[in-house]
């Protein structure tokens, strides 16, 4: 997939990596598949890695939303939700690093015109 700035991409490809493996991990500690949130990640980290243009702050402002909605739960029973939590405050950092590193923010340049162009290989 074509990029125009290859470290922003692999950037950008841990914070996808880190949304799925997440939320397998989350289907472990939960004791069920959830497949609503496992495709919403999906899609997030699809998204993510197609470097379309604001796709970085609409996924940003999903995955600070979600980690602010459960953020009082979580610090109501700080023992128990310990490893939630921490889950809260990396989905926070995950959202604020895609939209502040320069690399990636470069990454998030291409036209939604040029969707098409994306697939095709260098």
């Amino acid at each position: 997939m074509k990029t125009n700035n290859e470290k922003g991409r692999n950037i950008v490809l841990i914070a996808a990596v880190y949304l799925i493996v997440k939320e397998i991990i989350n289907t472990f500690i939960g004791g069920g598949l959830n497949i609503g949130t496992l495709l919403m990640q999906v899609l997030i980290a699809a998204a993510l890695i197609s470097g379309l243009k604001f796709v970085n702050i609409g996924a940003a402002v999903i995955l600070i939303a979600v980690a602010v909605s459960y953020l009082p739960g979580n610090l109501a029973n700080i023992g128990s939700n310990f490893i939630y939590l921490l889950e809260g405050v990396i989905d926070i950092a995950c959202g604020v690093l895609i939209c502040v590193i320069p690399d990636v923010k470069e990454h998030f340049t291409w036209p939604w015109s040029e969707i098409k162009d994306l697939i095709e290989k260098k």
